[in-house]
């Protein structure tokens, strides 16, 4: 099919769904329904499997250079802890940077494209962190890992939130972020395993690490590009009903907040927008344990003077622009909190290490108190606008691209 006839297609489709929010189809959805059930969960089959496997090798390739550490980096590059430190933090300069511009990308692109560059790229830098000779090949590598890797995070719960509806969003995205969990536990057997090949073409453990983990990365690329659907109203394993369902379900969650189209007013809307502080609060808080953790852990264990090789078995851890830019700002300030966290765990601390868990234990408790806090304001500003009088609604509801501002949408928690 040509673009400009699935174009076409896309637009009547949308049009038809226009159609049904203005007569009684929607407002008679039952989002437990036969039909509703079936399309989401072919969604939950089709999409969660591959942003998840994803995800698994993103937060590999980002922490296993602590596996490289355990592996005789240091030693091999002639590098001090502090300069390993900063190799580690570097990553997170370019990761948050360009969180925001990727998300525009994958906008304008869409996640087929963009997503498969971006895993292209990241794997490719992979591979070559295994010729670093020297702390600065080394800083320099990790900071463009941190830019390729900006695509993936921000671009898949942005994805989330474009295929489900506000209350089915957090148990995909608490699937979705479980492989965090599993890849600390995975990464440690996959390095062990892959380190058994130091020697091997005249290249060290930590150099077949980056390689391999690289290459299984690249071996993604067809799974991304094949498997993610450009949007719900092309997604090629929903029947023509079902796509028309889906669109349909999706405008009436989004209510008034509809608005598709990039919007400069939307990206504004976004960077001043309270509600995404107090989620980079809460995501700055709990991304800083979380990294200081993901990337010491080999460490830590190590210092308790265990074979390296032990040492790695032991590793068992509204709008849609403004939606993503919102996502992509929340993910790129909040993961300062990854530059935080590479300086929580000092080498002089070992082995209790009781400073760096202190300050991990603090952190995750101020991010749970941000998502109390959080909570709280959107209830009260939930019942706010059940209050409102006919006419102060129709005062609220003034002017365009009100996105969740509009007094007919409500907040989900």
């Amino acid at each position: 099919m040509s673009q400009s006839s699935q174009k076409l297609e896309v637009d009547e489709l949308y049009q038809k769904a226009e159609k049904m929010e203005d007569g009684s189809v929607i407002s008679d959805f039952d989002p437990n329904s036969l039909e509703i059930r079936r399309v989401r969960r072919k969604a939950d089959l089709h999409l969660i499997p591959i942003f998840s496997l994803l995800y698994l090798f993103s937060f590999i390739d980002r922490v296993n250079i602590g596996n490289a550490k355990v592996a005789g980096i240091e030693k091999s590059l002639g590098i001090t802890s502090n300069q390993f430190n900063m190799a580690l933090t570097v990553f997170f300069i370019g990761y948050i940077l360009f969180e925001i511009p990727s998300n525009v990308m994958l906008k304008l692109l869409g996640p087929k494209i963009w997503i498969s560059l971006v895993i292209v790229v990241w794997g490719g830098i992979m591979m070559a962190m295994a010729a670093a000779n020297n702390a600065g090949s080394l800083m320099a590598a990790r900071f463009f890992l941190g830019v390729a890797e900006a695509g993936l995070l921000p671009g898949v719960i942005y994805m989330i939130s474009v295929w489900y509806t506000k209350r089915e969003m957090a148990l995909r995205n608490g699937l979705f972020f479980s492989m965090a969990s599993f890849a600390g536990a995975f990464s440690g057997i996959l390095a062990y395993g892959i380190s058994k090949l130091h020697g091997k073409a005249n290249l060290e453990g930590w150099q077949w690490i980056f390689l391999l983990e690289g290459l299984f990365t690249i071996c993604l690329v067809p799974l991304a590009y094949f498997g993610l659907p450009q949007s719900p109203a092309t997604a090629w394993f929903l029947t023509q009903a079902e796509r028309e369902l889906q669109v349909a379900r999706l405008r009436r969650d989004a209510g008034p907040a509809k608005e598709e189209h990039f919007s400069w007013t939307q990206f504004r809307m976004a960077v001043t927008d309270w509600q995404v502080y107090m989620y980079i609060i809460g995501y700055f808080m709990g991304s800083a344990p979380l990294f200081a953790l993901s990337l010491f852990i080999p460490s830590i264990v190590l210092s308790f003077k265990y074979d390296p090789v032990i040492t790695q078995l032991m590793s068992n851890f509204g709008g849609h622009t403004k939606k993503a830019v919102a996502i992509g700002l929340i993910v790129s300030v909040g993961c300062v909190g990854g530059v935080l966290g590479s300086f929580i765990y000092r080498a002089e601390d070992a082995p209790l290490y009781t400073r760096g868990h202190t300050i991990s234990a603090a952190l995750t408790f101020v991010a749970g108190c941000a998502s109390f806090v959080l909570r709280f304001l959107y209830i009260r500003e939930n019942r706010r606008r059940d209050r409102l009088s006919p006419e102060e609604r129709a005062r609220a509801a003034e002017g365009e691209e009100l996105c969740d501002r509009h007094p007919d949408f409500r907040y989900s928690y």
